[in-house]
């Protein structure tokens, strides 16, 4: 008899010790199920700013037995491009067998803040050789990382042959 309410009594104790390990889980996961997701308020406009950066190709001049590619960067607007970057790059071709290419002044130039309406003009020199010929100066704008965008990105190149 006494062996039967010891177990009896172990048995209760299991029990609760189940219940009260079901009882703290169910107050762990109940906010969790209950809780609603937020509601938009339509009245708040979420605008999302935009700079249309355009890469324009200006000219080429002879310097020193090689070119000097001119072009010029603009925002377009109508915001502020917060961090501007172009790549630029001239292009020589040639070798022995005429097909050969090399690249000079290739690099990434950090413009900056650039406003609307404003714009920053950027270089590309090409030195030729007697196996290697200027063949083109070319520019690429890209906006860095951050809330603004670029509407057009199909005007943020430029190539001058």
């Amino acid at each position: 008899m006494f062996a039967f309410q010891q177990l009896i009594a172990g048995s209760r104790r299991t029990a609760l010790g189940f219940a009260a390990i079901a009882l703290a889980v169910t107050a762990l996961v109940a906010p969790a199920s209950t809780a609603r997701a937020a509601t938009p308020d339509p009245s708040i406009v979420m605008s999302v700013q935009q700079a249309d950066l355009r890469a324009v190709a200006v000219g080429k001049t002879a310097v020193n037995g090689g070119f000097e590619y001119s072009f010029s960067v603009t925002n377009a607007g109508p915001a502020t491009a917060p961090m501007v970057y172009v790549y630029q790059e001239a292009i020589l071709v040639g070798g022995a067998n005429g097909l050969a290419t090399q690249y000079q002044d290739n690099r990434w130039v950090t413009v900056g803040s650039l406003a609307p309406g404003k714009s920053y003009p950027i270089k590309v020199y090409c030195k030729q050789s007697l196996s290697y010929k200027c063949s083109q100066g070319d520019i690429f704008v890209k906006l860095g990382a951050g809330p603004i965008s670029d509407p057009n990105p199909n005007d943020n190149s430029a190539a001058i042959k």
